[in-house]
């Protein structure tokens, strides 16, 4: 059964403690809390090790008979019942249009002092500049200027709150004076429609395309049609400068469609033009022989039982990793161009894929050229390891056996070239 929880003050604090007296909790008032900061107090009281995991919420919820989260909760209540709740001034501020407060502005209750102040003396529309920086009217004034200060003082607490919640939305940088004026520049209708962005000016511009009126944007009921036309805005901006070509904001909304159409065309030609050259690609890959890149893709038969068959062209490659259901598939590509090869390797009814890697020969200090074709990879069907030993002795003995192979070709190329 679950326990009840108590509550008292430790100074600002709100301890949180349950029938047998243990403190279950403990946090600095008016903040708001969720089952992790619970947790977190859990570990640093009882020096749990190791990072957050569920097993120290079950540790908790045995020790204390009740949850993390039902711990957080109350102490949500009790935080805003005996103190949030006792500033309606602040409250005012912060609080969103459902009347919620959220998390991150708790922490701004330390300005409720200057904000009752600034209402007693008749300076309600600036409370929302003075929670934003818990700052006197004297020192925001210092802050901002005379004549940005006498702006933001012409403004209605309407206005300036909607700007204090469009910079704690979107402005994640410390908010500075310059900040607050530039967010100042445009209509309050922007915020009351929740157009949070640093990028207001080709929201306007846009809008003014189409002459559609900031006061028309509350009567406008299709959001996605005023969406659509400031994402067109954008788009076209953005691909002209992509393109090289002038963009005019004083475009007419007809050659803003028109442009934009125009440029979409082009990328989508491209798009084909580069998509048929890959198809033409992948169509001549396809015919190729493998063997005409290497020497010595024949079968192998070993002493040891294991037989050794080549993959020779791309299908082949594709179809042994659909078969063993692993990803050998995706190297059809690379095997065409010479990069990668592929063998399978069957002794009874164990199979088992070897992929070798390809690579240019390179000097070496002390040791001439480095090998040419490397292991890369060898596994049975699902990736499953290769241990037994007779298969990994055939995968040694077929990449020597190609490394001699082109070392031989490399020597004939040399004599022939002498000749």
């Amino acid at each position: 059964m679950k326990k009840q929880v108590y509550w008292g003050w430790n100074e600002d604090s709100i301890e949180l403690f349950n029938e047998d007296g243990h403190i279950v909790f403990s946090w600095p008032a008016a903040y708001y809390v969720d089952w992790g900061a619970v947790v977190g107090f859990y570990r640093n009281q009882n020096t749990v090790p190791g990072d957050y995991k569920w097993s120290h919420a079950k540790e908790y919820t045995k020790k204390y008979g009740i949850t993390p989260a039902n711990v957080a909760k109350k102490f949500n209540g009790i935080s805003y019942s005996q103190v949030v709740s006792k500033h309606p001034n602040w409250v005012k501020v912060v609080q969103t249009r459902k009347g919620r407060i959220k998390p991150n502005l708790f922490h701004s209750i330390e300005s409720v002092d200057l904000v009752d102040q600034a209402v007693k003396d008749g300076l309600k529309n600036i409370t929302p500049l003075i929670v934003l920086f818990n700052e006197s009217p004297k020192e925001l004034k210092k802050r901002f200027g005379d004549s940005n200060w006498k702006a933001l003082c012409k403004n209605s607490f309407s206005r300036n709150r909607l700007i204090y919640h469009a910079l704690n939305q979107h402005w994640l940088a410390p908010i500075e004076a310059e900040i607050v004026m530039y967010y100042n520049n445009y209509p309050s209708t922007l915020f009351r429609n929740k157009w949070y962005t640093r990028d207001y000016e080709s929201v306007m511009l846009a809008l003014k395309t189409v002459n559609c009126s900031m006061a028309k944007m509350d009567e406008i009921k299709n959001r996605r049609e005023l969406n659509k036309i400031c994402d067109i805005w954008r788009d076209t901006k953005s691909m002209c400068e992509r393109q090289g070509v002038t963009f005019n904001p004083r475009w007419s909304w007809r050659r803003i469609q028109e442009e934009h159409h125009r440029m979409v065309a082009e990328q989508q030609r491209e798009a084909q033009r580069m998509q048929a050259e890959r198809d033409a690609e992948y169509a001549k890959l396809l015919n190729v022989d493998f063997r005409t890149l290497h020497k010595g893709l024949e079968i192998i038969e070993f002493d040891s039982g294991v037989i050794a068959t080549p993959l020779i062209n791309m299908e082949q490659v594709q179809i042994q990793g659909q078969k063993e259901h692993h990803c050998v598939g995706i190297y059809a590509s690379s095997c065409a161009h010479g990069n990668y090869l592929v063998w399978s390797l069957k002794k009874g009814e164990v199979k088992s894929t070897l992929g070798i890697n390809v690579i240019e020969p390179r000097p070496v200090a002390q040791r001439g050229v480095v090998d040419v074709y490397v292991a890369s990879q060898h596994y049975h069907a699902c990736n499953k390891s290769v241990e037994d030993q007779d298969f990994i002795d055939a995968a040694s003995k077929i990449v020597k056996m190609l490394n001699e192979k082109n070392k031989v070709e490399k020597a004939l190329d040399k004599e022939l070239e002498a000749a």
